[in-house]
């Protein structure tokens, strides 16, 4: 028997992405409240009670939850959402894997960096603004991002000088805080870890390997694919994973799931992104698709619990799912005005795909330049040999066409399958 029948949750945030969320629920026999200040909100049409409530107007959520004895909360896949949620949990007394500690820390890039510096971990070379007019042309490009947004909203690329106030009022004006962090720009491969964390205990979940997109000049890159397993999986365990599990421990995590975007150079891998939260990226629908773990159903049953589960060996030790691969393919447009989107309904046809979300439709106006509102969709899909993988993968950028309202190609490129073929054993 199902002992969550008739129980209700409330979800913070009504994106694609959190659909899934909606659906696990609905599974588990439980109704779901969803709020969103966006009457137009894709999650809100799957959900039992949509509200039309900005998830930062704590008092107005505080009222329902209590007023309507919803059980648990839940944060769906936004970074500026982790502190509403846990004032949320804190105010109604419902669990709560965060602390206003972690959200300092894990919601804050710059409170991650200062810990990454206590605990001797690797990390991007900093600059403040006062010193970046003395530096000198080679020291250009910079990174200057808001620490407190995701997405890639709010980040610049300044190649120049004479750009930099630029930057630094865009950062400025995605920051809720109205806090920057100026860094070197990083030319170089990039990771994602994933963990999974219950009682206290650290699993890494996956390490995959993020392949970019960076002919927009003066915005940062956008996810083209995640490749699962990385090629540096083994440096991972070899040079931080001891330390960093540390850090997590000392700092208090105790349950939930965090993933850190990472750099890989000259054999160190430096943290630079996290996201203490499920990611837009949806890489739950591979872990569960291999067996290694259903991170959804867990949120769920610690929102309502305070546990994550009651039976720990369920969760894969395994980072690599075995002798599989898979991707998460990422499929990029211009911004504009969405006319005609052809091949999506064949592309999960495709061999090995598992899941499409699909983020934007016909009629849609793309504005987010340098940012993930480029997202068409989020294809994931599995093999077994990189072969194969390249095969589906080609398969679906054959088929997908997106045209603007001048009848003009939209994509923008997309992941080159030769990376595949040539990088990985």
């Amino acid at each position: 028997m199902n002992e969550h029948i008739g129980k209700t949750i409330l979800v913070m945030g009504a994106t694609s992405q959190t659909v899934p969320f909606i659906a696990k629920a609905h599974e588990m026999g439980i109704k779901v409240y969803c709020a969103d200040y966006s009457p137009n909100a894709i999650a809100k049409q799957y959900s039992d009670y949509p509200l039309l409530i900005d998830c930062f107007d704590i008092d107005q959520l505080e009222k329902i939850v209590n007023e309507r004895s919803i059980d648990g909360i839940i944060l769906g896949c936004a970074d500026v959402l982790l502190s509403p949620y846990e004032e949320l949990c804190r105010r109604t007394g419902r669990p709560c894997y965060a602390t206003k500690d972690l959200v300092d820390i894990f919601g804050n890039k710059k409170g991650l960096k200062v810990k990454l510096k206590e605990y001797g971990l690797p990390y991007i070379p900093e600059f403040h603004y006062d010193d970046v007019y003395s530096l000198k042309d080679s020291d250009f490009p910079l990174f200057v991002k808001p620490v407190d947004n995701c997405s890639s909203k709010g980040m610049s690329v300044c190649y120049r000088k004479e750009n930099f106030e630029n930057c630094v009022q865009k950062a400025l004006n995605a920051s809720r805080s109205r806090t920057i962090l100026i860094e070197k720009y990083m030319v170089c491969d990039d990771i994602s870890i994933t963990y999974t964390f219950v009682d206290g205990n650290v699993f890494v979940t996956s390490i995959s390997d993020r392949y970019v997109n960076r002919e927009q000049e003066g915005v940062g890159t956008i996810t083209t694919a995640l490749v699962y397993p990385s090629k540096y999986t083994q440096l991972y365990f070899d040079t931080i994973h001891e330390n960093a599990c540390k850090m997590f421990l000392d700092l208090g995590i105790q349950n939930g799931v965090l993933t850190m975007q990472s750099f890989v150079k000259d054999g160190k891998i430096m943290f630079y992104d996290p996201a203490f939260r499920t990611t837009g990226g949806q890489g739950y629908i591979i872990y569960n698709h291999f067996g290694a773990v259903d991170q959804i159903r867990m949120l769920i049953e610690f929102s309502l619990t305070g546990r994550m589960t009651d039976d720990i060996s369920e969760i894969s030790r395994e980072s690599n799912f075995g002798s599989s691969w898979a991707v998460n393919l990422v499929l990029l447009v211009n911004t504009g005005t969405i006319k005609s989107i052809k091949g999506l309904e064949e592309a999960k046809q495709v061999d090995g795909v598992i899941n499409i979300t699909q983020t934007h439709f016909e009629g849609d106006r793309i504005i987010g330049r340098g940012t993930l509102d480029q997202s068409l969709a989020r294809c994931h899909i599995v093999a077994d040999s990189k072969e194969r993988l390249a095969s589906s993968i080609n398969t679906i950028l054959d088929l997908v066409r997106v045209r603007d309202e001048e009848d003009n190609d939209m994509l923008l490129e997309q992941f080159n399958t030769a990376e595949l073929l040539k990088n990985y054993k």
